[in-house]
């Protein structure tokens, strides 16, 4: 493991023994080496640990995420995103995982480089002048911008080494929800192909917060590290072909025509595919859906597919501009408009149908704006919701967001028209959040949404009285301790909203039903403790249908290590919950009465219907007796104190 401290510019190698992949090393780090639980969130010793998994090499589909470990801004607990594809390029550094310590003084560049000698080097430039060319460069703004320096000033770096760049941008500055943002690059042309994140939890601010890193670029030809077997195709089709006991590649097709091309729906990707798989159960309006008629939920779902859905087919999907991470890989995941820009349901669901917009064009306007400053656009999507809730319900004034007008936001009233001026809104409040032109969106910003909501409800006491709302009454998101939280993924489940301990991933059931809540546990659990499997060896999720059953077979196979991998993860899950409740980062009951109503929705719309006459009852008991025994029954279950 490669450490680099940007305090002083030093560096060196380490070994750790005992971990199967990149997120067992940065638990161990951040929990037994570095206690980064006992700083600040911000502080140095919140080292941010990046690592691939130990299949990459070329030869095994999906094998090269790259897993970032760090102690979240938002949740104030242990977190980890993942980067698609870029562990492709880190495995020519020659290591298994970079640790970054230390804070630099200025603005910093690292740059890592592997050689086929066995030799590594490691480089720092100071970027003075980061907010200038945020500002403008070569014609671009924010992320976009630092990363065409970046191509301009170190060309021949990154063309030689076959590198990639991570950087931040203005948002990883200014907010706890900033994104790591990494492209991939045409070494021939410079194009950039598609642009990828890793977004949730803020890594990006920890980067740039703790240790002043804006970007980190690295490649190399450094494959000493790397076994025989997984450098050829030949040989990992053929291993993987023996253990499935069928063609590999006709597998992989198979199970991933959702994130390719579906030809059931004539569409494909997590956009494509998710509205025609959830059709009208999808959030928007801030997390409505429910709430509304079954008539104009239809209304809503067809507006949804003629004017985001239909558009998306015809200037995407028919384009055929489709890729993958980059590395070697038979699923072309990444549907791209003509600027690589990546289309992805999350993002655009967060940012449009949640926002009133379902304008394809205005919607990708929005995202656009949130991907050139660098946010996290998930958790950005919940934020503005939230936003435009409380400009309709009068808790707040629009020139106190820098605005001159409301959003048009009533479900019942809307028209396609509105969407333009929705767009708008949500434009300027993205500028004026990122540029600090508003005392209210710069406390959401940099302490994040639920201490933001406890301080509006304390300073303007007199007008949540008058309309009958706290503010924490019309957001959606999980307290964690006292002061963590996150915002959740866009699916109406209450694996979304579960107190688990970490969440705003995958790590968590999020199908669309409710159960009791020993049985939710269950299944949740288990997902989560998968989920953890797949991100520790660097796999990419999108192969886990196959991938899940016979990982214990690869480890086997091509490291000769025999172990119990759930039983490897729950222990590790375990060592999570330690940290959590080290950094006072354990789940909180649901503070919000607008999540309790969700949760009474999905009772009664799932076909529960004891919990939907609980929670009609009663709805806080309801939702107090269902989260404590999801919690006693979790505690039981890992032999661990969860609360």
């Amino acid at each position: 493991m490669l450490h680099v401290n940007v305090s002083t510019r030093k560096y060196e190698i380490k070994e750790y023994g005992n971990v199967l992949g990149p997120l067992d090393l940065g638990i161990e780090l951040h929990l037994n080496y570095y206690k980064s639980y006992d700083y600040d969130v911000f502080n140095p010793n919140n080292v941010v640990v990046l690592g691939k998994g130990p299949f990459v090499g070329g030869g095994l589909f999906g094998a090269h995420r790259l897993v970032f470990v760090f102690r979240s801004p938002m949740t104030k607990g242990l977190y980890a995103s993942t980067l698609g594809g870029a562990a492709y390029a880190f495995m020519g550094v020659g290591v298994d995982a970079l640790v970054i310590e230390g804070k630099s003084e200025h603005p910093l560049i690292i740059f890592l480089r592997g050689s086929n000698d066995g030799e590594i080097s490691v480089k720092f430039e100071v970027v003075d002048k980061i907010h200038d060319i945020y500002h403008n460069y070569d014609g671009f703004k924010g992320v976009r911008a630092l990363v065409r320096y970046i191509l301009s000033n170190y060309w021949n770096f990154i063309k030689d080494a076959k590198a990639r760049i991570a950087a931040v941008g203005p948002a990883s500055f200014n907010s706890v929800f900033g994104a790591i943002y990494s492209p991939v690059i045409d070494y021939v042309t410079r194009k950039i192909l598609v642009e990828d994140w890793a977004a949730r939890g803020g890594p990006g601010s920890v980067l740039a917060q703790a240790h002043n890193v804006a970007a980190i670029v690295f490649g190399g030809d450094n494959y000493k590290l790397i076994p025989k077997v997984l450098r050829r195709f030949d040989s990992v089709n053929g291993i993987v072909t023996a253990i499935l006991g069928e063609p590999y590649v006709k597998k992989v097709i198979e199970t991933t025509s959702k994130y390719s091309y579906d030809l059931d729906i004539m569409s494909g990707g997590t956009f494509g595919s998710n509205y025609k798989i959830y059709k009208e159960k999808v959030p928007y309006f801030n997390w409505r859906t429910l709430e509304l008629s079954s008539d104009l939920r239809r209304k809503i779902y067809d507006t949804i597919i003629n004017y985001l859905w239909k558009p998306f087919n015809e200037k995407v999907i028919s384009s055929r501009i489709w890729h993958t991470c980059v590395e070697p890989c038979i699923v072309k995941c990444k549907k791209v408009d003509e600027k690589g820009r990546k289309i992805d349901y999350e993002p655009y669901n967060g940012l449009g149908p949640q926002l009133g917009i379902f304008n394809f064009d205005d919607v990708s306007d929005v995202v656009d704006l949130a991907d050139t400053y660098g946010y996290d656009a998930i958790e950005l999507g919940n934020v503005l919701a939230f936003l435009f809730e409380a400009l309709s319900k009068n808790l707040l004034r629009p020139d106190e967001l820098g605005l001159d007008g409301k959003p048009h936001y009533d479900p019942e009233t809307y028209n396609p028209k509105h969407s333009s001026r929705n767009a708008s809104i949500a434009i300027k409040i993205i500028e004026n959040m990122t540029l600090g032109k508003s005392d209210t969106l710069k406390v959401i910003a940099r302490e994040g949404l639920r201490t933001a909501l406890k301080k509006l409800s304390k300073l303007l006491e007199e007008r949540t009285k008058k309309v009958g709302l706290k503010f924490e009454d019309i957001a959606v998101y999980v307290p964690y301790g006292d002061y963590g939280y996150i915002t959740p993924n866009y699916y109406i489940s209450p694996g979304v909203l579960a107190p688990l301990a970490v969440l705003g991933r995958y790590w968590t059931l999020y199908s669309l039903a409710f159960m009791d809540p020993e049985e939710y546990a269950t299944a949740a659990l288990d997902r989560a403790l998968k989920e953890y499997l797949l991100d520790n060896a660097g796999l990419c999720r999108f192969y886990r249908r196959w991938v899940e059953k016979h990982l214990q077979d690869l480890y086997k196979i091509v490291y000769g290590v025999e172990v119990d991998l759930m039983k490897h993860a729950k222990e590790y899950y375990k060592k999570v919950i330690e940290y959590q409740a080290k950094s006072n980062a354990l789940p909180r009951f649901w503070e919000s009465t607008k999540v309790i109503r969700l949760l009474e929705s999905m009772a009664c719309e799932y076909g529960s219907k004891e919990w939907c006459e609980k929670f009609k009852k009663s709805p806080k008991d309801a939702a107090l007796e269902w989260w404590s025994r999801f919690v006693r029954y979790l505690s039981s279950n890992l032999g661990v104190k969860f609360t």
